[in-house]
């Protein structure tokens, strides 16, 4: 936004209205870059685990829950020991 369409938003609808406008669409944009970011570390982070559980599962079958499916959460009891450090990227993501 140009320093002439603020001017003309200000006079328009008023201060406190433009200003609110011009937060908002700020807040949007650096929200956007940061919802980016995630998607792309959360689509890292899914072939990684891919990968691990690829690279690590024998030919027999183990009991503990596979990747593959990420929207089923693992039995209670039975997690994945890559949980925390996943937990702990997408806080460092929100939060930073």
């Amino acid at each position: 936004m140009q320093m002439d369409d603020a001017l003309s938003l200000v006079t328009n609808v008023g201060f406190p209205a433009g200003l609110c406008f011009i937060l908002l669409r700020h807040i949007l944009h650096t929200m956007e870059e940061k919802l980016d970011k995630l998607d792309l570390s959360l689509h890292e982070l899914i072939q990684v685990i891919q990968d691990l559980n690829v690279n690590n599962s024998p030919s027999s079958k183990s009991s503990k829950p596979v990747m593959n499916n990420a929207h089923k959460k693992a039995p209670r009891g039975d997690y994945s020991p890559l949980e925390p450090l996943c937990s702990a990227i997408i806080n460092v993501m929100i939060i930073g």
